[in-house]
């Protein structure tokens, strides 16, 4: 029973955030890579070759503003998660934005990336307002575009607090909160495909060491791994310790960016 009501929760949520703006979706479970609907994104090596890079995205959705397709990637968490900036310039969370870096591909105006949580929501009974309360529950978490036109097709008439972005603003032609602008947001991209790249670069050399990566003390970075019986990597054994990573603000991580850009910040 839980189960179906999860199903039905988040499907009511989608389709009240699709109905409160111009996005649609243009496909689910949409594949990118070679021969598919989207093309692979291109990693290059130092060396010189390259290697190019699948798979799926849980959904696009499409509009158009000022007569140029928008696009924005959701993809669907149990649970819900928030996005990560950290995460990404450390290599670790680089989903969302190779998504839109791929969906975005042919001159498409990249408007945003989210989570959307899967779950059933708990909604206290002091809540005055509870179809509210729900529909806050289910707001997609991530980055979207400052353009006041490209906001609004998210959510129709937005003017204040968004009901569909979470923690996204509109005052007049003011944006503020989980917003950037169209160079912040290519800016992002960029590093999520060089720090893909780094990757794959350590992996190509051989690097298979058990270093696994957390955010912050008390957290157990291998609580959702299948594989410990294969890298066996034991905290209780000398040497073996995770990597730990802390926070970093937006507006901190954006200027980190401007300061050194991608490339710069491995140095």
């Amino acid at each position: 029973f839980l189960l179906l009501e999860v199903v039905r929760q988040s499907a009511l949520a989608i389709l009240w955030q699709l109905r409160a703006g111009s996005f649609q979706p243009v496909g689910v479970e949409v594949r990118f890579g070679a021969g598919q609907p989207f093309p692979p994104i291109r990693l290059e090596l130092p060396d010189g070759t390259a290697a190019l890079v699948g798979g799926k995205i849980d959904r696009v959705d499409g509009a158009r503003a000022h007569g140029k397709e928008c696009v924005r990637i959701v993809d669907y968490k149990t649970g819900g998660r928030e996005f990560d900036f950290a995460g990404v310039l450390n290599g670790l969370t680089l989903q969302l934005p190779l998504y839109l870096r791929a969906a975005g591909e042919g001159g498409k105006l990249r408007a945003g990336l989210y989570y959307m949580p899967v779950y059933q929501p708990t909604i206290s009974d002091a809540e005055e307002d509870l179809a509210s309360a729900v529909i806050d529950a289910f707001r997609l978490k991530g980055l979207s575009l400052s353009e006041p036109a490209v906001l609004r097709l998210g959510e129709t008439g937005l003017d204040g607090e968004s009901s569909v972005l979470a923690g996204v603003r509109l005052g007049g032609e003011e944006a503020a909160g989980s917003v950037c602008s169209a160079r912040e947001m290519e800016s992002l991209l960029e590093l999520a495909v060089n720090r893909a790249e780094r990757t794959l670069e350590e992996m190509l050399a051989g690097g298979t060491a058990a270093s696994p990566a957390a955010r912050g003390r008390g957290k157990d970075p291998c609580r959702y791994c299948d594989y410990g019986s294969v890298c066996r990597f034991d905290p209780g054994v000398p040497g073996c310790s995770a990597r730990r990573y802390g926070t970093i603000r937006q507006k901190e991580f954006f200027e980190l960016l401007e300061r050194g850009g991608a490339h710069e910040l491995d140095e």
